[in-house]
C-alpha cells in the first residue's frame, strides 16, 4: 500500500527578525499543526522531532505571524478506517479569520482535508472518512465532513439552538397554565 506524503514549499521572502523567530519556535501555529499530524506518518522526523499530544490550550496559545489573516485554531479530527476502527487526532489548524467568519473554507484548507481523506495510519489502516471539529480562541466554531466534503452543523449550534427551543416551549407552557 502506498503511503501518501505532503510538501511545503516556501519560497524566497523577507521577513523581519521578529517573524523569524516566530517561524523557528515550537510554539508556532504551523509547526504544531505537523506535530499533530505525525501519526498520520506525513511529516518527516526532520520536520518533528519529538511526538506531543496536541491539546486545545496549545492552540489557543500559539503563535502566528503578525499580519497575518489567519488565526490558530485546535482541531479534533476523527477517522474512520478501512478496518472499521476509528482513529483520533488532535491538532492546531492554521486557518484564515475568513474561513471562521463566513463558514466556508479556502482552497489551502480544502485540499489539506481531501489529501487526509486519503491518508493511511500504519502500513495496512487506510482512511475511508473523517470529521473534524474546529474551534478558535474566539468561539468560533466548524465542523467538516470529509463525505459530503461540506461544512455541516456546528459543534454546540444545535445544543444552543434546542436549549433556545426548550425554553420558548417552557415559556409558553407557563403563560399558558396562567
Amino acid at each position: 500500500m502506498s503511503k501518501k506524503t505532503y510538501s511545503i514549499n516556501i519560497g524566497p521572502g523577507t521577513y523581519t527578525e521578529e517573524e523569524i523567530n516566530i517561524l523557528k519556535d515550537e510554539n508556532y501555529c504551523m509547526r504544531l499543526y505537523f506535530t499533530g499530524l505525525y501519526e498520520l506518518g506525513v511529516v518527516s522526523s526532520r520536520i518533528v522531532t519529538e511526538r506531543k499530544e496536541i491539546k486545545r490550550e496549545d492552540c489557543m496559545n500559539a503563535k502566528t505571524l503578525p499580519n497575518s489573516k489567519n488565526t490558530c485554531a485546535f482541531a479534533s479530527f476523527n477517522f474512520k478506517l478501512d478496518d472499521d476502527t476509528n482513529q483520533k487526532v488532535s491538532t492546531c489548524l492554521y486557518i484564515s479569520k475568513t474561513s471562521l467568519d463566513t463558514k466556508n473554507l479556502d482552497e489551502f484548507l480544502k485540499q489539506q482535508f481531501e489529501n487526509m481523506a486519503s491518508s493511511s495510519f500504519g502500513e495496512d489502516q487506510t482512511v475511508e472518512s473523517f470529521e473534524v471539529e474546529i474551534a478558535d480562541k474566539d468561539g468560533k466554531n466548524l465542523k467538516y465532513d470529509s463525505i459530503s466534503g461540506a461544512l455541516i452543523d456546528e459543534p454546540g449550534e444545535s445544543k444552543s439552538k434546542n436549549l433556545k427551543i426548550f425554553k420558548l416551549l417552557f415559556l409558553s407552557l407557563f403563560i399558558l397554565s396562567l
